[in-house]
Formats: C-alpha cells, sequence, structure tokens
C-alpha cells in the first residue's frame, strides 16, 4: 500500500531505533479488539445496569463508573474476576497478525495496559523467553537468560488482585508501583516508544498521557509515537458520523498536546493499515536478511554444480553483509557454511587491510568466528527425536516458521529428497519441507527467489509463481528464472538482490 510522507517518515525513523537496539512498543486495547476481546463498554455495560446507570451514558468516564459499582458492593473483588475470566487464553481467542509482526521485531521490552495474554501467547509462539512484569516485586525476578521484558502495567488475569480498573486503583498507582513507573521514566528517556491501539475514546488514554506528563521532557531529545485513527464521517454501516467534525477538532487538539511532550502521531484511515506498516518496519529491520531454503541428494541431476553454486552464494551474501539463516538442509547446509566461512574469511581479510595495525593471527581468526557468529543462523531440525507424525509436523512448523520470521528474502536450491527417506530405491521427490518453508516466505512477504535451473522444489516454485510483484515482473528475475546455467543464474540472482 502507499504511505504518507508521515507515515513514510515514522517507518524509517522507527525501525532505525529497532536496528539500533533502543525502541520500545507500548499496546494498548485496540490491538487486542481485532482478536474479539471486549471494549471497555461492553465490559462494563452488566454493571452500570445493577446500579440503575446506562452504559451509553458513561462512555466519558467508564473508569468512574467502575468505582461507582465497587462502590455499591464494598468489594472490586467479584468485577476484577470477572475481568480476568473474560480475559483469559481461550481457544476463540487467537493472536492476530500485528501480534506476530511485533513479536518478530528485536524488541527488548513491551509495555502493555492490557489485560489479556495475547502478547505472551506471541513470544510463545516464536519460541522467547520473557520475564513478565506485573508488580514491583516481580522487577526483583530478573533472569539473564530471557532478554526480553513484558510490563503489564494494568494487571494480569493469572492475579485478580493485580487489576487495576477503579478511580481508586489509579489513585494509588503511583505509590503502589513507584519502581515500575521508575523504570518506565527510564525507557522513555533512552528509547523511542511507539503507542499503539489507543484512540481518543479509549477510557485509558488520559491516565497514561496523566502519567506521561511526569516522565516526558520535551527537551530530552528523544522522539515518540503513537498511531491513531482518523476519525470517520461515514461508519461502515453507511450510517454519517453526526459528530465527525467535532472529532477532527478533538483529535487535532491532542495532537498538540501530545506534541508537547514529544510524542508524534501518526495517522491512519483505519486500523487495518496497521498491520501494512509493521510489515514495511520489519521488511527494513530485516531487508538484508535471508533464508537459504533447499536440500538434495547424491542422486540429484547437477549436484556438483548445485554444490558449487551454493558456495559461491553464501561467499558472495556475507562479503555484501547479508545475513544468511538456513534449516540446513541435506546436503546443501554443509555447502552454505563452507562458503559463509570463506566470505567470513575474506570479509575480515578486507577488514584488516583497512586498518593499520600488523595483523595479529589469533586475533584475526576470532574476528572471523565472530563475523560467522553474527551472519549465519542455523536452524538444524532434530531428525532423530523420537515423537508421532502430528507431533513432529507441529514442531517442524514451528521452527520453520521461528526461522523465517527474521527475514525478508527467501532463496530455494533444488529441493530434492528422497522418496522413501532412506535410499534412491523408491526414487526422488521435491520436498514437502521446502515447499513449506516457500508458502510461510510469501505468506510473510518475502521476496521469493527459486533458483529453477535447480529443478526440484526449486522449479515447481518457479513455475507456479503468480507474476503479481515488480520484482518478479523484471528483466532480471526473468534472466534467473532462464537461466541455462549455473553461472548465469548467480550473475540474475546477484543483480536481482542488488535492486531489492
Amino acid at each position: 500500500m502507499p504511505f504518507t510522507q508521515e507515515q513514510q517518515e515514522f517507518i524509517f525513523n522507527y525501525a532505525k531505533s529497532l536496528k539500533n537496539g533502543c525502541a520500545s512498543v507500548f499496546l494498548g486495547s485496540g490491538l487486542s479488539r481485532k482478536t474479539g476481546y471486549t471494549g471497555w463498554a461492553d465490559l462494563l455495560k452488566k454493571y452500570a445496569k445493577k446500579i440503575g446507570l446506562d452504559i451509553k451514558k458513561e462512555q466519558s468516564d467508564l473508569i468512574s463508573l467502575a468505582q461507582y459499582y465497587v462502590n455499591s458492593q464494598s468489594d472490586s473483588i467479584e468485577l476484577k474476576k470477572y475481568i480476568c475470566k473474560v480475559f483469559a487464553k481461550s481457544d476463540d481467542k487467537k493472536i492476530n497478525i500485528n501480534h506476530l509482526l511485533l513479536s518478530s521485531l528485536p524488541l527488548q521490552s513491551y509495555w502493555t495496559t492490557n489485560y489479556d495474554t495475547l502478547v505472551e501467547q506471541a513470544l510463545e509462539h516464536r519460541d522467547l523467553k520473557y520475564n513478565k512484569i506485573v508488580e514491583d516485586k516481580d522487577l526483583r525476578k530478573n533472569e539473564n537468560s530471557r532478554p526480553i521484558w513484558l510490563y503489564k502495567m494494568h494487571g494480569d488475569v493469572g492475579n485478580y488482585n493485580s487489576i487495576v480498573i477503579t478511580k481508586q486503583d489509579y489513585e494509588n498507582y503511583y505509590d503502589k508501583y513507584e519502581m515500575l513507573l521508575a523504570k518506565l521514566k527510564s525507557e522513555i528517556c533512552t528509547k523511542t516508544f511507539l503507542f499503539l491501539g489507543y484512540s481518543i475514546s479509549d477510557p485509558n488514554i488520559m491516565h497514561i498521557l496523566a502519567r506521561a506528563r511526569k516522565v516526558f521532557d520535551k527537551d530530552s531529545g528523544r522522539q515518540h509515537y503513537a498511531v491513531m485513527e482518523k476519525p470517520k464521517e461515514t461508519y461502515p454501516n453507511g450510517k454519517k458520523n453526526r459528530n465527525y467534525k467535532y472529532e477532527i477538532i478533538k483529535q487535532q487538539h491532542q495532537i498538540a498536546d501530545l506534541a508537547e511532550y514529544g510524542i508524534k502521531v501518526v495517522l491512519v484511515d483505519d486500523y487495518e493499515q496497521i498491520t501494512d506498516i509493521l510489515k514495511e518496519i520489519v521488511s527494513i529491520v530485516y531487508g538484508k536478511n535471508v533464508l537459504i531454503s533447499g536440500a538434495f541428494e547424491k542422486e540429484t541431476a547437477n549436484n556438483e554444480e548445485i554444490r558449487r553454486f551454493t558456495e559461491n552464494l553464501a561467499v558472495w551474501l556475507i562479503k555484501n553483509n547479508y545475513k544468511i539463516f538456513t534449516g540446513y538442509g541435506k546436503n546443501l547446509g554443509q555447502h552454505i557454511v563452507a562458503g559463509a566461512f570463506e566470505g567470513c574469511k575474506l570479509r575480515t581479510i578486507d577488514e584488516q587491510n583497512m586498518l593499520e595495525s600488523v595483523p595479529d593471527v589469533v586475533s584475526v581468526n576470532q574476528r572471523v568466528v565472530n563475523n560467522f557468529n553474527s551472519k549465519v543462523f542455523l536452524f538444524p531440525f532434530p531428525y532423530d527425536v523420537s515423537m508421532s507424525k502430528d507431533e513432529r509436523g507441529d514442531l517442524y512448523h514451528r521452527l520453520r516458521q521461528n526461522m523465517i520470521a527474521s527475514t525478508q528474502i527467501t532463496i530455494i536450491i533444488c529441493g530434492e529428497k528422497y522418496k522413501n527417506d532412506k535410499d534412491i530405491s523408491g526414487g526422488l521427490i521435491n520436498s514437502q519441507g521446502v515447499i513449506e518453508e516457500y508458502e510461510i516466505s510469501k505468506q510473510q512477504g518475502n521476496y521469493i527467489l527459486p533458483v529453477s535451473i535447480s529443478g526440484g522444489a526449486a522449479k515447481e516454485i518457479m513455475d507456479s509463481l503468480e507474476f503479481e510483484n515488480d520484482y518478479c515482473n523484471s528483466e532480471l528475475f526473468n534472466s534467473l528464472k532462464c537461466a541455462k546455467s549455473f553461472d548465469a543464474a548467480l550473475v540474475a540472482l546477484q543483480e536481482l538482490l542488488k535492486k531489492l
């Protein structure tokens, strides 16, 4: 989708912060509603009725409404237990693509006022370890093996006492969560925040901003962003929005107010655009991350040329500052590693030649290893583990998703295997694993570059590709598709990668 200049500037700047390791995200309820979770008005509707109030007339102050109900009962336990029940993990409330895209980014901290467990589920889906902070005491449970921090400022469904919903809860917040707020202040001063899922009608937003007034320093130099939806002149059902002009004016005032605290508002026509924005950020952050998918057997035609092609490609990728991700496919994996290691040696020699000091053999060798460790990411699959066919299929699918999540380019080389998994007696077939990696890559929006001359799944995929993207319709892509030699295919592939 085409982006506005304002959106493009935000995407570029936030992606830059992510690459530099200085970005955080703050998630509001708008991100969870797409999954099917209820909004505040629906949540409190029956409680408003119990105390004789009309939820439609209380939309502007739902937090006070919650307080009125608790006052009438002299206890908040019932309401908070109900909230935990509504937002508990449920099979019909699946993580959506926006949570998955966020979990694929190199974020070290997530902040949220949401009660649900969608962020946790997205991180666990990626097999990422995290520290969950709900109360001040949780900050003492620092597990260094878990590099990701999830801060749930309004509580967690696992502990109803932690839920923040009433006016009294907000008034006591500063005293009860002093350390958590200090942590937020520290991050706001050192990282670029993206506020996502908030709107001018969200009852949380004013309380978040009230806290931010004590935290934000307009002259601190940190630029923060909030993505917000424009008021709609016409609702999806075709009805006119009678308050449209008023909402426009109110939003303009809010944008100006947020600017006072270093928060720049990025407007979208619809929250659906958030997915496209996040995809573009992922594309920029991981633009030089390449998945090499494939495999071959000793009986595969042209296997020697495939080996040489793979090694030369890996050398070129490393020398040109790409990162390689691979599942270490049969026979192919060792040649990816061999080429990548040679590329790291050549890259290290080039770096050393730019230095005036006399090279130290030990330090040079260590730098080769360091280069390799920072440029090559191997995801070998556990073939000999005892498990059912369905369990193995599910495990392999998750491994492939996690491997591909941090890439933007997928190169497919051959992709053949024995039909009976042991020897040539059953003949050769196209690898379903390679085809699955292609399908995950396509769904993620990766550039797909099959080396059709290598045969196998690569040729099948190239022949079936729908040429709906600009890069597929280019002369270079056609040169890759129609290459008559592996050398010609390598040249076409290199030129294509330079253009992407």
